[in-house]
């Protein structure tokens, strides 16, 4: 290895090839993009558009299916109990929508609490399912130093500060949308809205915590746009954090942070996964 790629510790820092598939890439993209953009639609349009709600079922559906295309590698390399229980949560969070894309006008029935409720929990369920299954990978990593374990195609490169991170907020994330369920309406109390703040901040800290590795495999850009997106889940809510007045039911500002901001925090989701998509697409016109 050349002085080049390294820094003055001696540690790599040369840019990592992405093992990625073009279809696993391509379709986690478009998965985020379509239920980023079927929020934004409820933000604008209200909930009764059809096309809104298929956007919020498929997305979560080529997500899994990136997942499943990736299945070999992930396995291998953190373990095949975490990938099935993420593709389990995408698979939850997507047909608990499934109901208003079949009908619409539920949202609007004078009972349909309940079904927001369904919804609501299936979002936590997801989202406590991924937290699963980051803790399973903190497992995984702990194991393997214990075992001495030397093969590089096993090694997970994260810390165990960044995977408690992201699994602590991923955790918060999906209690918040069960203490949900016990508040009037739709969402809860300041309690609720404060996990909401703080899951996706420990998120974000996750990302940064690992930017150095993430940045040398897929790129500082695509780095940033998920660090962005996470933080802007977390700001976006705090004023409902401070004052939970502001998240009344069919209130405006309840509208913008949870469809509206949580919208654009996935769409620079799948911004960073096109990033990464024409990185690989870089490097592998390089090699040719």
């Amino acid at each position: 290895m050349t002085a080049a790629t390294q820094n003055l510790s001696g540690v790599d820092t040369s840019p990592h090839p992405i093992h990625v598939s073009y279809a696993s890439l391509g379709l986690g993209a478009l998965g985020l993009l379509a239920s980023g953009i079927g929020r934004l639609l409820f933000w604008s349009s209200g909930f009764e558009v059809r096309s809104s709600w298929a956007l919020v079922v498929l997305g979560p559906i080529l997500m899994a299916i990136a997942i499943t295309l990736h299945i070999e590698h992930l396995g291998k390399r953190i373990g095949r109990a975490p990938v099935v229980l993420g593709i389990i949560g995408l698979v939850i969070w997507s047909l608990t929508s499934l109901p208003f894309l079949l009908n619409p006008e539920l949202y609007s029935l004078e009972n349909h609490a309940n079904w927001l409720r369904i919804n609501w929990a299936g979002f936590a369920a997801a989202r406590v399912l991924f937290s699963l299954s980051f803790f399973l990978v903190l497992a995984r990593k702990e194991s393997l130093l214990e075992h001495g374990e030397m093969d590089a195609a096993r090694k997970i490169h994260a810390s165990f500060a960044t995977l408690t991170y992201a699994a602590v907020g991923m955790l918060l994330y999906g209690l918040a949308g069960f203490s949900s369920l016990s508040g009037s309406g739709q969402y809860g109390s300041r309690f609720t809205y404060g996990l909401l703040v703080v899951g996706p901040a420990l998120i974000a800290i996750a990302i940064i915590n690992h930017i150095d590795h993430l940045s040398r495999v897929i790129g500082k850009p695509a780095v940033v746009c998920g660090v962005l997106g996470s933080a802007l889940w977390a700001v976006s809510v705090l004023p409902i954090a401070i004052k939970p007045s502001l998240g009344e039911f069919a209130g405006n500002w309840d509208k913008i942070t949870l469809y509206g901001f949580n919208g654009c925090g996935l769409i620079l989701g799948g911004i960073s996964i096109g990033l990464v998509l024409m990185r690989k697409r870089s490097q592998d016109a390089s090699a040719a």
